[in-house]
Parts: C-alpha cells; structure tokens; sequence
C-alpha cells in the first residue's frame, strides 16, 4: 500500500448491502455493518469520522441489470447517492475509489455462474480468509469484506471516483 491510512472502508452498495472497515497494517477487520435507514449510516459516518480523518474508500462500482426490478435497481441506485454524499460530507479529503465487481472477484478465481451460488461461494471465500475475525460472515456482508481484502492488498483500486 502507497499510503498509510488507519482505516480502509469497503462498500457494497447493493440492495442489501454493507461495509466491512479493515485495518490495512494488520489486515483485520475491525467492523461490518448494514443500515437500516438514513439516519443510521449519517450518525454511523459522522461517529467514525470523530475517529480518524486518514482513511481511504473503495466501493463497488454497481450498475442496474435489466433483469431487475426496477424496484431494486432503484434501491441500489439510491444506496449509491446516500454513500457518495455521505463519504464527502464527512470524509471530503479521503480517496474514494470505484471498483468494479470484476476486478475484485478476478483473483477468487469465482467457477459459479448463478447468482445464488456464486453468493454462496463468496460467503465461503470470505470465511476461509478471515476465520478468526469474531466477525459474523454472512451472505449479506461477504461482498464488502472480500472488496476491503482486495483494497487492503492492492491499493490504490479501481479508478478514483471524481
């Protein structure tokens, strides 16, 4: 890693996404989490901010599919606009990079080709390499803590959001 941030912060923006807060010395996860509402990831970002200033961000770089409900791609589209609005109220020096989900997933070496089964392949991944993390794996955080593993290993990433 170029620099030294205490803290790299992955994002999956997706409908039920989350993040996953990794320390880049050490490669340990220091927290997932998922919100709710608003409300939760403003007050969430505005306590970490009060942490430390000199942290780096990676996101998942996310597109609607046609194939989804226009319901859900609303949802993720929206999730998006909160956490970039979010990231540059409360963190407005930080790098914040967009990753694609091919760049991430490319070293996983991922077989499955159907979605529920590529889930389930990343949430094993993701167990295998933090087995002693004391953090809960699950289908819902596994995307935001391979992202901060790959951002952890291979900054910078993706392409630096403008």
């Amino acid at each position: 890693m170029d620099q030294n941030y205490d803290y790299i912060f992955a994002i999956d923006p997706g409908k039920t996404g989350a993040v996953c807060i990794i320390d880049p010395t050490t490669g340990e996860i220091e927290q997932t989490k998922r919100f709710s509402n608003e409300r939760d990831l403003r007050n969430w970002l505005m306590d970490w901010s009060r942490v430390s200033q000199h942290v780096a961000f990676a996101m998942e770089n996310i597109h609607p599919s046609p194939i989804q409900s226009p319901s859900t791609a609303g949802k993720m589209m929206e999730n998006v606009g909160l956490w970039t609005m979010g990231i540059m109220a409360f963190f407005p020096r930080a790098p914040f990079h967009l990753v694609t989900a091919q760049e991430w997933q490319r070293p996983l070496n991922i077989k499955s080709r159907d979605y529920d089964a590529r889930k389930s392949e990343l949430k094993s991944i993701a167990a295998r390499t933090y087995p002693d993390s004391g953090v809960r794996i699950t289908l819902v955080n596994c995307d935001a803590i391979l992202i901060a593993n790959y951002a952890c290993n291979n900054w910078p990433v993706g392409k630096l959001h403008s």
